[in-house]
């Protein structure tokens, strides 16, 4: 008769024979010495003690004559070490890479167990007769978006001043990254005093935006003709907000009006993605134009 161990140590009976004793420490002081081996010692001992037992039966198995030495007992380990470990992580983690699979399938069967024991304070009665009532998530309506366009970002407010009093940002820097980089230090960009104006107002300075940008990893190229067409679409759609953001007649401006045909007449060219790499010069060739000689749309230069 095998005895099956269904404690946290593996069951590895001695290869049945009647050659064959049940081994142990007989020696008391050896006995003595091992009990005070702190308890990673002792785990460790037992997971090589398992995988010579292993071995040894392999070898009596494959040869019924040959004379194997017994199965080595295993070193007796408090029951509540095992404990421990089910109940407490930190020291479960401390003593795991000495456990053998055996014990850290035990030990995640009595975790389970653990788990769904009631607490105390629990009303087990309740808990046991009363099914759970269903619980569904709100119904939520869906918000419709554009697929064709990215998500608007708002520049701060702080960058007004710049095209208020006539300066331009880059198109670079209106993209979603950019865009919410800048936001985040709008406090910290260095501004510029007017002075030629009557109240000396200070504007953001463009090129200290420019520079904590490329100085950051949380910022992106800072380049237009390096924008891919995603990042050129993001750009475009926060560009053509704060141009509206400029004046009192918001979208109605005549500035906005003329991003919105401006840039509309390259996204809206057939196969745009595809050609973008064919096209973006002359769109940043005619933005610039205009930002320069202040020139309407024309469709005929188009």
């Amino acid at each position: 008769m095998v005895l099956i161990r269904s404690g946290p140590l593996p069951n590895d009976p001695s290869v049945e024979s009647v050659t064959r004793v049940r081994k142990t420490h007989k020696d008391a002081q050896t006995i003595a010495r091992i009990q005070k081996l702190p308890i990673e010692s002792k785990l460790k001992l037992n997971l090589a003690k398992q995988d010579r037992n292993a071995a040894r039966r392999e070898r009596a198995l494959a040869d019924d004559d040959a004379l194997v030495s017994d199965a080595s007992s295993y070193i007796s380990i408090p029951e509540e070490e095992f404990e421990k470990m089910a109940r407490d992580n930190t020291y479960f983690d401390r003593m795991k890479p000495y456990l053998s699979g055996h014990t850290l399938s035990w030990l995640s069967e009595k975790r389970k167990s653990l788990r769904s024991r009631p607490r105390e304070g629990d009303d087990v009665t309740s808990a046991t007769n009363t099914a759970p009532a269903k619980c569904f998530r709100p119904n939520k309506p869906l918000i419709d978006v554009d697929p064709s366009l990215p998500p608007n970002i708002s520049l701060d407010d702080a960058y007004l001043p710049i095209g208020i009093f006539g300066f331009h940002i880059p198109l670079a820097l209106f993209t979603n990254k950019n865009v919410k980089f800048l936001n985040n230090v709008a406090v910290s960009i260095h501004r510029v005093k007017l002075t030629h104006l009557e109240d000396k107002p200070q504007v953001p300075e463009v090129s200290d935006m420019i520079k904590l940008i490329k100085a950051s990893p949380d910022g992106g190229t800072t380049e237009d003709l390096e924008l891919e067409y995603y990042e050129w679409l993001e750009a475009t759609n926060n560009f053509y907000d704060y141009e509206s953001r400029l004046c009192i007649e918001g979208d109605a401006s005549h500035e906005a009006q003329f991003y919105k045909k401006h840039f509309g007449f390259f996204e809206n060219q057939p196969e745009s993605f595809k050609l973008f790499h064919l096209w973006k010069d002359l769109e940043l060739e005619l933005h610039r134009k205009h930002q320069t000689q202040n020139t309407a749309f024309d469709s005929i230069e188009y």
